[in-house]
């Protein structure tokens, strides 16, 4: 998928997606404000942080991209996947140790400051579906608020998405198989199969913009992390009039 520049990663992305009979359906589109959101998106340096339901949403998120200057930040259980969907170049692996982890987050800084786009997921994966941990809602990791606070500029974008949970869900129940006897898609180490499928499932997508400033405000004063970490998390959900889960 990797090969081949921008166009061709972007046709492969869309061809995933339609192979999977995936329909994205992007609640802002009539937003007379979506036509800018998305050029801020694509041309502005920040950062990029949806919520993550585990399974399809970053092709869904990669197939709205049309810049180039992108890199994620991901879980070492997800970084050779990425590295094989995206380049190596393009994949910051989170790193544990705390001489790693510092230099992790300089090339995530050096990355914004050079004009371009990080994408992470805010807590780690443990909001997915499949997680045992997502019964405990959304709780946003210590290495988001880091970011937020120490590494972003004011004026740097933040974009976030929100996939339908739900929609997610039946996508997945109807798609993730252990084995097929039909045609079959292999990602990761999951068999995705369309058979008995005969439209597309509708994948709602909500997504707004903002800047660093508006984020920062809310913990600049909390001495606390953990605390530091739920007012982000809470104004996340907010933007989507989210209930915490």
């Amino acid at each position: 998928m990797r090969e081949g520049g921008l166009a061709a990663r972007n046709r492969a992305i869309a061809q995933y997606l339609e192979q999977l009979k995936l329909k994205p359906v992007y609640l802002q589109e009539h937003n007379p404000e979506f036509a800018a959101m998305r050029e801020r998106l694509n041309t502005r340096p920040g950062l990029a942080i949806p919520n993550h339901p585990g399974h399809f949403d970053d092709f869904l998120f990669f197939n709205v991209l049309t810049r180039q200057d992108f890199a994620v930040m991901v879980n070492p259980n997800a970084y050779k996947f990425f590295c094989a969907v995206l380049g190596e170049e393009r994949v910051l692996e989170i790193r544990t140790t705390p001489g790693e982890l510092r230099g992790q987050m300089r090339r995530a800084q050096s990355h914004i400051e050079g004009g371009g786009l990080l994408y992470l997921h805010p807590t780690g994966g443990d909001d997915a579906i499949y997680s045992p941990k997502a019964k405990d809602g959304l709780v946003f990791r210590d290495g988001v608020r880091f970011i937020m606070k120490h590494v972003l500029q004011p004026t740097d974008m933040v974009y976030s998405f929100w996939f339908d949970r739900s929609d997610i869900a039946k996508a997945a129940e109807e798609r993730i198989t252990p084995e097929t006897n039909g045609p079959a898609i292999r990602d990761k180490d999951r068999i995705l199969t369309t058979v008995g499928i005969d439209q597309p499932t509708p994948i709602k997508i909500d997504e707004q913009y903002s800047t660093a400033a508006d984020w920062q405000k809310l913990i600049a004063t909390e001495p606390d992390r953990a605390a530091a970490r739920r007012v982000l998390a809470r104004h996340f959900q907010d933007q989507f009039a989210q209930k915490p889960e």
